[in-house]
């Protein structure tokens, strides 16, 4: 249940009788509801309507001009969420049902008695409140959602989720640029065993995870291709879990391509020194001491 603040909740009362305005609004008032503004025709409500937000309408169906069923059609017209509750003098049938079709919270028949129009505030602000907090969270989600596909999108190395059977979910655009070259069937909705090709080793990793429901850590591979072509990849893969419940939900491979890194490293790596050979990271930086020594 949601706790309301109710000196912080807005209500409009609008009725064409006086007595019954200040009633409902020193009624509400003793509650702790606030602050509660009256209107005395359609105009007036539209005016405080169009100038600031409310919580909770309470409008008579029977009014001069404009009917309160006609002020219920014209919130729901601007898109507005909020409550709004129907009171009459005169039950009908029609009006009752109108109402109900437009979205109107409950209808109260006159004499209103105290206790149900404040049991009628308290559900239909419980429900208001319910609604907005199923909108801040839908909000919320959708912003962490755009914040992850923007870091999805722009992250450099290439990115494959996988569901529990092997089928691809999602791939960023890094790693849909690499597969049209080296792997061109890969794609959304595509079983990564099946074309996963020379690169058998991306659809190990992933079963390895599913196997133990723990990450795979960085390492090396390196694959012949059938062109003659030879790539090394620095490759990981993790489990994919759900944010609420920590339920597994699949596998996420990271991958970047290092051949060409590799290649201009070994271009520039000395093979021999004097009498020493190797071209370990180790050998180099022996290599280098010594020249530095000579120098």
């Amino acid at each position: 249940m949601i706790d309301l603040d109710k000196s912080e909740t807005r209500i409009l009362v609008v009725d064409d009788e006086e007595s019954l305005r200040l009633t409902f609004q020193m009624f509400l008032g003793r509650e702790g509801y606030g602050p509660v503004v009256t209107a005395s025709t359609f105009e007036e409500a539209m005016a405080l309507i169009e100038q600031q937000t409310f919580d909770l309408i309470i409008s008579d169906i029977v009014m001069e001009g404009a009917s309160g069923i006609d002020l219920l059609r014209r919130v729901r017209e601007l898109g507005l969420e909020c409550p709004m509750v129907m009171v009459t003098g005169y039950p009908n049938i029609n009006t009752a049902s109108e109402a109900v079709r437009l979205g109107a919270f409950d209808y109260l028949a006159k004499p209103v008695k105290k206790a149900d129009l404040l049991r009628t505030a308290r559900m239909a602000l419980q429900q208001y409140g319910l609604w907005k907090e199923k909108e801040r969270l839908t909000e919320e989600k959708e912003r962490y959602q755009q914040y992850l596909e923007t870091i999805f999108r722009s992250v450099r190395d290439m990115i494959i989720t996988v569901d529990h059977d092997l089928r691809v979910v999602q791939m960023n655009d890094q790693a849909k640029n690499w597969a049209a070259t080296y792997m061109p069937h890969l794609a959304i909705g595509a079983d990564l065993e099946e074309v996963a090709g020379a690169f058998a080793v991306f659809a190990s990793d992933v079963q390895k995870v599913m196997d133990c429901r723990e990450a795979v850590s960085e390492h090396r591979i390196e694959v012949n291709l059938e062109d003659g072509a030879h790539v090394v990849f620095r490759l990981s893969a993790a489990p994919l879990e759900s944010q609420h419940d920590k339920g597994f939900l699949g596998v996420v491979l990271v991958f970047r391509d290092v051949s060409r890194l590799e290649d201009l490293e070994k271009r520039g790596k000395r093979t021999y020194f004097h009498r020493l050979a190797g071209v370990s990271r180790a050998m180099q930086t022996v290599y280098t001491l010594i020249e530095n020594v000579g120098q």
